[in-house]
């Protein structure tokens, strides 16, 4: 038999209940700010460990919290104290990675766990970012003209020289609250009740009425109940004039798609290295064309905030290219992934973006996949190397002086780096399925040691 935690019978007792508010959900915050400025490492690690410490807290009980109706949660009071049984071992919340995309001046942090553990969690740690971090997209609003104008060339003498932004419209630019399933091999394992017996699968409650669909959509609607909960949570902190807020996706009334949001109420797709694609910084020469570029003076103080629910959980996969790759080349690969393009990936959303490596100017094809189960990772290899070859033979058509090694024309000629940004589902139902000892020992560790060799080695 194992030895449960309090917390870990929490869970169980919850999950062994079919409300939608009783999900398992992931959370995705993605920051404005990686090491742009000398204070950044240091402040993104402080609140990477504070909400590691969060949910350390959860997990031990000793951090009562209420979920959305105002009701205490507490995990100390469901189960005896040293209660064993064969079960399901779930923790309630747990910061499953932390990433820092130096290139980009972005960061992310990701959490998952029982859906009123992580909003509260997800809250917390959204409202430290907004207290100790500065937003300043060519200027903060409380910038003069002159000052904005200032800003906005050293900006771009750095983003010429060494990065470029990410697009964005805020300080915490984009949080995305996700469904999780449990797979079958986890979920018909005994249930513990508050009585101290364990439920079979014949007898749980969820196991013969629900199937995998209907555990999908209690896992959607909870995700969308915590997005609209954080939501709230951050307009009492803060108020319209210092952080907009725009929802998307199940958490939105309309269903809206987070593209359609950007798109038509933000000017994330006018932002970043986006816009530097579509205008040559050398143009901008004054702190009028500063604020017709990025609207800084009608900004609220962080920006906007997009926050919302996806129908699946979304995975993320950048190809970065080398140097020797023009845009339209990239923007060939885009169109070759993208699945509302002729022939793309069903499910993958694509954009190109420019960034700098070594002071040369670079490419990369940034994707979401928002239906991993259809549209594969290994699908977006594949037609890597479909991209590649054809990028092979144009080069070697068009060069025929035989001046060119064609053996060193291969993937590695185009390609920098194709990989996994952020998280999985099954990475966040092994996280969340450690022992207590492991995440606090372990693997805690290891998320904060990668956070800081990002930040401070790039």
């Amino acid at each position: 038999p194992l030895l449960l935690s309090k917390a870990q019978h929490f869970l169980i007792i919850m999950l062994s209940t079919p409300t939608s508010s009783q999900a398992l959900v992931a959370c995705n915050i993605y920051i404005s700010a990686a090491s742009s400025r000398p204070s950044h490492p240091a402040t993104l690690l402080n609140l990477l460990r504070r909400a590691q410490d969060h949910c350390r807290r959860i997990r031990s009980g000793s951090d009562v919290i209420h979920n959305a109706d105002k009701k205490t949660i507490n995990p100390t009071t469901t189960a005896a104290k040293g209660e064993t049984t064969r079960t399901l071992l779930c923790s309630p919340v747990v910061i499953v990675h932390a990433y820092a995309d130096i290139p980009y001046d972005r960061s992310s942090i990701h959490l998952a766990g029982y859906s009123e553990c992580v909003a509260d969690v997800a809250s917390q740690l959204i409202r430290n970012a907004l207290s100790e971090l500065e937003f300043n997209s060519f200027g903060g609003s409380d910038m003069t003209t002159s000052e904005k104008a200032e800003t906005a060339k050293e900006t771009i003498t750095r983003i010429s020289g060494t990065s470029t932004r990410h697009p964005t419209v805020g300080l915490i630019d984009h949080v995305s609250v996700m469904p999780l399933v449990l797979p079958p091999s986890i979920s018909q394992l005994p249930l513990y009740t508050p009585f101290g017996n364990s439920l079979s699968p014949s007898t749980s409650p969820t196991a013969e009425t629900e199937n995998v669909d209907q555990k999908k959509e209690k896992s959607v609607e909870a995700a969308a109940k915590v997005a609209r909960q954080i939501g709230d949570n951050l307009s009492q902190y803060t108020n319209s004039n210092s952080l907009e807020i725009f929802y998307y996706g199940r958490a939105c009334p309309k269903n809206t798609p987070l593209a359609t949001v950007r798109r038509e109420r933000t000017s994330y797709f006018n932002s970043g290295g986006i816009r530097k694609l579509q205008s040559d910084a050398s143009a901008i020469k004054n702190g009028d064309e500063v604020k017709e570029m990025n609207n800084s003076s009608s900004l609220p103080k962080f920006g906007s905030m997009t926050i919302g629910t996806p129908q699946n959980f979304v995975e993320n996969f950048n190809i970065r290219l080398t140097s020797k790759c023009t845009r339209s080349m990239a923007r060939m690969l885009t169109d070759m992934v993208r699945g509302r393009n002729a022939g793309g990936i069903v499910g993958v959303e694509a954009l190109t973006l420019p960034y700098y490596r070594a002071k040369e100017l670079c490419y990369e094809v940034a994707c979401n996949l928002t239906n991993p189960n259809l549209g594969k990772r290994e699908m977006i290899l594949e037609r890597i190397e479909v991209w590649v070859d054809l990028m092979r033979k144009q080069l070697l058509g068009e060069r025929s002086d035989g001046v060119i090694d064609e053996e060193k024309i291969n993937f590695d000629y185009f390609v920098q780096d194709a990989y996994r940004v952020g998280t999985t589902e099954v990475q966040c139902i092994d996280v969340l399925t450690m022992d207590d000892y492991t995440l606090n020992e372990d693997h805690d560790d290891e998320v904060f040691g990668k956070f800081k060799k990002l930040l401070y080695d790039g």
